[in-house]
C-alpha cells in the first residue's frame, strides 16, 4: 500500500487559539485527500495518515494531485502559528498504527519544513516521473511530468460537432425576450445536450450550475415522488429568505410545506390532499427558485429534460406550478426532448422549438482541422459521419472510443454500447448497478455498495471516475445516466452475476429504505423482484401499496397486474405475489366510496387465482375478506376473519397488520354494541402505530376512540383526544380526518348547547374546506352552521345557509326544525311531506370518511345493519311532531311509537330525550292517557339522566342537562310534572 502522512506543525496550539482556522485547514485536507483516491486513515496531534491502493488506475497522478494540491493550500492558510510537511512511502505491512510512528520518524529526519517528501521504498518509483533532489531524505519538486499530450474532456468532444455555437442564438433570443417563453429543444440524447446548453450558458452567464434542471425519475409513476423528488432539500432551509408577500407569511406558518419537502414522500405521507399539498409546497419551492437566481445575477431559468415521461397528473400539476412564475415572474424554461413525440408539456404556452443541426462531412472536417485535432486524434471523417447519421449513437463516445485507439474498423452498431462492452465487467457492473438503484444511488452510495460486498473502494472509485469522465453517470442533487436503455441489455451481458447484483443492491437498497422513511419504493421493489428476494419485495410492496390507499391513489394499481408475476420461476413465490395483489385491489376498492358491492363482485378480486393461491395464509387477504364480510353486513363471519388475521399478525410480528385489524376489530364490536371492548382495541392499535411511527393510524384510531367516547356519551374524554389528534392530523396533511376531527369539535359544543361556539367553528371549518376543494365538507359545515343559527334565532341566516344543499334530505330536516322553532308547523309539515324519508346508511366504511349527513361520521357508524339511520330518525321524529300540532294526534302518537320501538337507534341517538318531549306533548291531556303522559315523561326523564351521567366534567353535565333548547323544554316539563 501507498501511504502519504501530512505534518501540521504546532497543529494543537493553532486550534486552541484559531479553532475555527485549525477546523477548515482540517477540513480542506481530508477532501483532498478522500476525492483523489485516498482512504484518511487516522489523526493524531497534527499528523493525518492517508493511504492509496496501488492498483488503482493512474494513482502516481492522483497522489501527485494530492500532495502538490494540499502544499499549494497550506501554503496559502500558513500563518506564523503553523508550518506544514508531506511525506510518500511505501508498505507492505498492514499494521497501520506501525506506519503511522515509521512515517512520523521519517518525517523528524526532513532537512527543512513546506516541502514534499518522499520515503526510501517509494523513490524509485518515482526516479523519471517527477523532479526530484535527492539527499538524506528525496524532496519532490514538483508534480508528475507531462507525457507531451494533453487530454481531452468531454466537453472538448462535445464543442467539435458545432452545437454549441449553433445553440448560442436561439438562447441569447429567449433571454432576451424575443419570440416564446418556452424554449423547445429537440434531440435524440437529451442528457447529452443538456452538458452542450449547459456550456454555453456557463459561456454567457459565467455558471451554468445553478440553474435547476428538471426531470423525470426513472422506474416510477408516482406522481407524488416524482414532483418532491424536483425538491432540493439543501436550499429548503434558504427559502424564507427569498420569499416576499404573502409567499412570505405563508411559507412558516404552513407546516404542510415543510412535512412535506423533508419528508420526500415517505411512507410516514399519509395525505388525502397531497396533490394539493404538492402544490402549495412546490410553488413555494419554485417561487424562491426564480427569486434565487436573480439574486445571484442570473436569469430565471428552469431547465426540463424528457417532461413527456412525467405521469400524467404529475405532467398537469407542473404546468399548473409554472403557469403563473411564466406569466408573473417572468420565468423562462428551456425543454429538451425527443424530436418523435408530440410536444405536450406547456403546449399551449407561446414557445420557440430548435432542432440540433444534423452533422455534415464538410462541417466535421472544417471544425476538425480548425482545431487542429488532427495531430492528436486520428480520426477519419467519414466514420464519424456514418455514426453521427446512426441513430442511437452517441459522438462523443465514438471519439474516445477512437482516441484511445480501442477500434480500428468502424463501428457498425451503437458505439455507446461498444464502448461499454470495451470498458471491461467491472465497468458493466458499477453501470448496471448503478441503472437499477439510480434514484436512490449517490457516488458514495455507489462505492460504499461494493465495498459493503467486499470490492475495494478504491478501485470502484476510479470505475465511477471513469464513467463519470465519459460522461456515461452524471451526480448531483439529481441523478442522471446516458443511456438507461442498457439495462436490460447489461442483464443479458452479466447473466448470473447480473442476478446476484440485482440481489445484493436490493438487500443494501432496503436497509437504506427502512432508514430514509421509506421513499421511492417503488423503485426498491422492482430491484428486490429482479434479483428473486420475493420476500423482501412482498414486504416493500405491501409498505408501498398501503402509503398509496392512505392517501387515496390509486397510481400503484399497474404494478398489481398478473402478467408482472407469470415469469417468476418460484411457484410459490408466484401465487404469494397474486394473492397479495388481490388483497390490496379488494383493500383500494372497499375504500372507494359510493360502490355497492355485492358476493358476486368478490370474483373480481379473485382472479387468477389457482387452488394452491387459495391454500396459502397471506394476512392482508384474510384481514380484507374479513372488512369485506363487515361492508356486506355479516359483522360475525368478519368478526371471525379479522381475529384470524390480527392473531397471525401477533404471531408474525407484522404490526401494520395487527393496527389495522385491530381497529377494524373495534369497529366491528361497535356494530355489536360492545363499545368498551371497541374502545380497548383502538387504544391498542394506537398505542401500537405510536410506537412504530405510523401517524396515519394514530390518528385513524383515534377518531374511532373519540367516536366510542362521543356515543357513550363521555363528551371530556373525546374533547380530549381531539385537542391531542388535530394538530397531527394538520401537520400530516390528512385534510379529511382533520375536517372530522373539527365538526367533532363544533358536535361537542352543539350537545352541549353552546350554539354560538359551534356555528363559530363551523364557519371556520367551511373556509378550510372551501381553501383544500372538499366541496362535502363545506357543505355540510355550513348547513350545521345554519341549524346553530337557528337555535339562536337568527331564522333568515340560518335559511340562507340551508337552502345551499336544499336537494339534500339533511337540509329538509334542518329547515323544517327551524320552522318548529319559530311554531310554523305548517311550513315544517310541508316541507317533510315532499322529502323522501329512505336515506340507507351502509354500516361499515372502512379507511373512509362519510360526509355524507352530521350524523354518518358518528352514530352511524355503529349500526349493525344497512337501514335508515340517525338522521332519518329525527326527519320522522319532527315529522310527528309536526302532525301533532297541526291537530293529528292519532297519528303523531302511532309513529312516535313506532320510533320508540326502534331502541337501537333511539340509544345511539342523543336527542332521544326530545323524542320523549315530543311524544308527550302529542298526547292529550285527559284522565285515561295521563298515567301513559307522565310515564313516557318519565322513561325520558331517565334517558336524559343517563346521557348525562356519562360526562366526566360536572361543568359539561350541568350545561347538557340545562342548556341545549330541547333539553331546556323538557326540564320545564318535568318540573311542571313534579318529576323534578
Amino acid at each position: 500500500m501507498l501511504y502519504v502522512m501530512v505534518e501540521i506543525s504546532a497543529f494543537p496550539q493553532f486550534k486552541r487559539l484559531r479553532p475555527r482556522e485549525a477546523q477548515e485547514v482540517f477540513d480542506l485536507v481530508i477532501h483532498l485527500g478522500v476525492h483523489r483516491g485516498g482512504k484518511f486513515v487516522k489523526e493524531q496531534n497534527g499528523y493525518l495518515l492517508f493511504s492509496f491502493h496501488p492498483g488503482r488506475e493512474k494513482i502516481l497522478s492522483l497522489m501527485s494531485e494530492f500532495l502538490f494540491m494540499t502544499a499549494e493550500s497550506l501554503d496559502k492558510k500558513k500563518e506564523d502559528l503553523f508550518g506544514y510537511n508531506l511525506v510518500w512511502e511505501a508498505y507492505e505491512e498492514k499494521d497501520e498504527d506501525l506506519i503511522f510512528v515509521r512515517l512520523k520518524n521519517l518525517l523528524f529526519q526532513a532537512p527543512q519544513s513546506d516541502a514534499v517528501w518522499a520515503g526510501p521504498e517509494v523513490t524509485p518509483q518515482l526516479v523519471g516521473r517527477f523532479p526530484l533532489a535527492e539527499g538524506d531524505l528525496t524532496q519532490v519538486l514538483g508534480p508528475q511530468l507531462s507525457s507531451g499530450r494533453e487530454s481531452w474532456d468531454y466537453g472538448d468532444f462535445l464543442d467539435l460537432t458545432g452545437w454549441r455555437d449553433a445553440l448560442s442564438g436561439p438562447l441569447e433570443k429567449q433571454m432576451a425576450d424575443v419570440g416564446g417563453k418556452v424554449l423547445r429543444l429537440k434531440s435524440e440524447h437529451v442528457v447529452e445536450k443538456l452538458a452542450i446548453v449547459i456550456r454555453v450558458l456557463k459561456q454567457t452567464f459565467g455558471t451554468g450550475e445553478g440553474f435547476p434542471v428538471v426531470f423525470p425519475l426513472q422506474d416510477s409513476r408516482d406522481a407524488l415522488s416524482q414532483l418532491l423528488a424536483q425538491v432540493d432539500p439543501t436550499f429548503v432551509s434558504e427559502i424564507p429568505r427569498y420569499l416576499t408577500g404573502e409567499e412570505a407569511v405563508l411559507w412558516p406558518q404552513n407546516p404542510q410545506w415543510e412535512f412535506l419537502l423533508t419528508s420526500r414522500g415517505g411512507a410516514d405521507y399519509a395525505g388525502d390532499r397531497s396533490a394539493l399539498d404538492a402544490y402549495g409546497a412546490l410553488l413555494g419551492y419554485f417561487s424562491a427558485q426564480v427569486a434565487r437566481l436573480r439574486a445571484e445575477g442570473l436569469p430565471p431559468v428552469f431547465l426540463f429534460l424528457s417532461p413527456q415521461k412525467f405521469p400524467e397528473a404529475a405532467s398537469d400539476l407542473l404546468s399548473r406550478l409554472l403557469t403563473p412564475l411564466v406569466n408573473k415572474e417572468g420565468l423562462r424554461i428551456i425543454i429538451l426532448e425527443s424530436p418523435h413525440r408530440e410536444a405536450e408539456f406547456l403546449s399551449k404556452m407561446t414557445c420557440v422549438a430548435w432542432s440540433f443541426p444534423s452533422l455534415s462531412l464538410a462541417r466535421l472536417e472544417q471544425e476538425r482541422l480548425r482545431r487542429e485535432w488532427t495531430e492528436r486524434l486520428d480520426l477519419p471523417a467519414e466514420a464519424v459521419l456514418k455514426v453521427c447519421q446512426d441513430r442511437g449513437a452517441a459522438l462523443a463516445h465514438w471519439f474516445w472510443g477512437a482516441q484511445e485507439g480501442r477500434w480500428h474498423n468502424q463501428p457498425t452498431e451503437d458505439p455507446t454500447w461498444m464502448l461499454l462492452e470495451a470498458l471491461g465487467i467491472t465497468h458493466q457492473k458499477v453501470y448496471y448497478v448503478f441503472l437499477l438503484g439510480q434514484s436512490l444511488l449517490g457516488e458514495e452510495d455507489l462505492i460504499r455498495f461494493f465495498e459493503y460486498f467486499g470490492e475495494d473502494a478504491a478501485v470502484t472509485r476510479d470505475k465511477v471516475d471513469s464513467l463519470k469522465s465519459l460522461g456515461y453517470l452524471i451526480f448531483g442533487t439529481r441523478n442522471l445516466a446516458l443511456r438507461p436503455d442498457f439495462k436490460d441489455r447489461l442483464a443479458l451481458l452479466l447473466g448470473d452475476e447480473g442476478k446476484l447484483l440485482a440481489s445484493q443492491l436490493g438487500k443494501f437498497l432496503r436497509e437504506a429504505w427502512q432508514k430514509q422513511g421509506k421513499r421511492l419504493s417503488e423503485v426498491v421493489w422492482e430491484v428486490l423482484l429482479k434479483g428473486q428476494e420475493y420476500d423482501f419485495a412482498l414486504e416493500v410492496l405491501s409498505a408501498y401499496v398501503s402509503q398509496k390507499i392512505n392517501r387515496g391513489e390509486g397510481d400503484f394499481l399497474p404494478l398489481l397486474q398478473l402478467s408482472r408475476w407469470q415469469d417468476i420461476p418460484h411457484e410459490e413465490a408466484r401465487e404469494r405475489l397474486i394473492l397479495t395483489s388481490g388483497a390490496f385491489k379488494l383493500r383500494f376498492a372497499l375504500n372507494q366510496p359510493g360502490k355497492a358491492w355485492n358476493q358476486g363482485s368478490l370474483e373480481v378480486f379473485r382472479k387468477g387465482f389457482s387452488s394452491m393461491t387459495e391454500k396459502l395464509s397471506v394476512l392482508e387477504w384474510t384481514l380484507q375478506l374479513g372488512r369485506w364480510h363487515l361492508l356486506q353486513a355479516s359483522v360475525a363471519e368478519g368478526f371471525i376473519l379479522l381475529k384470524k388475521a390480527l392473531a397471525g399478525a401477533q404471531e408474525r410480528h407484522l404490526p401494520d397488520v395487527e393496527i389495522r385489524a385491530g381497529i377494524d376489530i373495534g369497529q366491528a364490536l361497535l356494530m355489536r354494541q360492545k363499545n368498551e371492548e371497541g374502545r380497548e382495541y383502538f387504544e391498542m392499535a394506537g398505542r401500537l402505530a405510536e410506537q412504530w411511527g405510523d401517524s396515519f393510524h394514530v390518528i385513524q384510531a383515534g377518531l374511532w376512540d373519540a367516536c366510542a367516547r362521543f356515543l357513550a356519551g363521555q363528551l371530556t374524554g373525546c374533547g380530549k383526544i381531539l385537542d391531542r389528534l388535530e394538530p397531527l392530523a394538520q401537520k400530516g396533511g390528512l385534510h379529511q380526518y382533520s375536517a372530522a376531527f373539527q365538526f367533532y369539535r363544533a358536535r361537542l359544543s352543539f350537545e352541549l348547547g353552546r350554539y354560538e361556539a359551534a356555528e363559530s367553528q363551523l364557519q371556520t371549518l367551511s373556509r378550510r374546506a372551501g381553501e383544500l376543494a372538499l366541496p362535502q365538507v363545506r357543505a355540510l359545515a355550513r348547513l350545521w352552521a345554519g341549524r346553530c343559527l337557528a337555535y339562536q334565532n337568527r331564522f333568515e341566516e340560518a335559511e340562507k345557509l340551508m337552502t345551499e344543499t336544499s336537494a339534500h334530505l339533511e337540509s329538509v330536516v334542518y329547515r323544517a326544525e327551524s320552522a318548529l322553532l319559530q311554531r310554523d308547523p305548517e311550513r315544517a309539515w310541508d316541507l317533510l311531506v315532499q322529502a323522501p324519508a329512505d336515506l340507507q346508511v351502509q354500516p361499515y366504511t372502512g379507511d373512509r370518511l362519510s360526509f355524507s349527513s352530521g350524523y354518518s361520521l358518528i352514530e352511524d357508524k355503529a349500526l349493525p345493519l344497512p337501514e335508515g339511520g340517525v338522521l332519518e330518525l329525527l326527519f320522522l321524529a319532527l315529522k310527528a311532531q309536526a302532525a301533532s300540532l297541526k291537530g293529528f294526534k292519532k297519528e303523531a302518537h302511532e309513529a312516535f311509537q313506532e320510533l320508540l320501538s326502534r331502541k337501537a337507534l333511539m340509544e345511539l341517538s342523543r336527542f332521544s330525550p326530545w323524542i320523549y318531549l315530543w311524544h308527550f306533548r302529542a298526547i292529550e291531556r285527559q284522565s285515561e292517557t295521563e298515567a301513559h303522559r307522565l310515564t313516557i315523561l318519565g322513561r325520558g326523564l331517565k334517558a336524559l339522566q343517563t346521557l348525562s351521567s356519562c360526562i366526566e366534567d360536572p361543568v359539561e353535565r350541568q350545561e347538557f342537562v340545562n342548556r341545549p333548547y330541547w333539553n331546556a323544554q323538557f326540564l320545564s316539563e318535568a318540573r311542571r310534572e313534579k318529576l323534578v
